[in-house]
């Protein structure tokens, strides 16, 4: 399918939105987002949001960008809007979002794995108050380096760092360095590397350097 024809497919789901004009590389929807979710023990929450959606043509290789444009929700970072950038929604870690997308590769998926989960938090905490729902990452590096500890459960902050250190280089170079995870085996005959595949081919080295840079070190 080619992403004009994802796109299209989506407009077909979504009556309330469109195609609009736009400077950017890619493909700007604008209009209201319409969902119904219920999930396992939860409340049904039917409802929409008045979002603008960039949607980069290289998609799902990168991921689109997500703006509720309807002053429904505040523009404050516990939120999980970026105020410090461009008042994007936060959906999650960049590593878990690009996981999610080659899992759900078309945008109608991708959107309601990751879009649609964060609605329908901001609609439970419209009505009841209190916090979002779901477990939250905390802002900027420290938040990187909490992603990384989590999806691959490694035993410390340092860890992390240094897994996506081992990704910015070379495989050959990085299997001959004791492993992070606190096994003392060289890095290529740990387990850790196994789960490290699909990070590896999930991205290019030059991202896990930018990655790195934006870590703690």
């Amino acid at each position: 399918m080619t992403i004009e024809e994802d796109i299209e497919a989506l407009l077909d789901r979504q009556q309330g939105m469109s195609l609009i004009p736009s400077w950017d590389k890619g493909f700007l929807l604008a209009g209201d987002y319409r969902f119904q979710a219920k999930p396992e023990g939860g409340e049904l929450v039917s409802d929409q949001f008045a979002i603008k959606i960039l949607v980069p043509a290289t998609f799902p290789s990168q991921l689109p960008t997500f703006w509720e444009v309807g002053s429904r929700i505040p523009k404050k970072a516990n939120w999980h809007i970026n105020i410090k950038t461009d008042c994007s929604i936060c959906l999650g870690g960049g590593l878990s979002l690009r996981l999610v997308a080659r899992k759900h590769p078309s945008l109608t998926s991708y959107f309601e794995n990751t879009l649609v989960p964060y609605l329908y938090a901001v609609c439970l905490r419209e009505r009841h108050g209190g916090s979002f729902i779901f477990s939250e990452l905390s802002h900027g590096e420290e938040g990187l380096i909490e992603e990384v500890r989590d999806l691959l459960v490694l035993p410390s902050d340092r860890a992390a760092v240094a897994v996506i250190r081992l990704l910015s280089m070379k495989k050959r170079v990085a299997n001959k360095i004791l492993c992070p995870c606190g096994c003392r085996e060289r890095f290529g005959i740990c387990q850790l590397q196994g789960k490290l595949y699909n990070f590896r081919s999930l991205e290019t080295r030059k991202f896990y350097k930018g990655y790195l840079q934006h870590m703690r070190k």
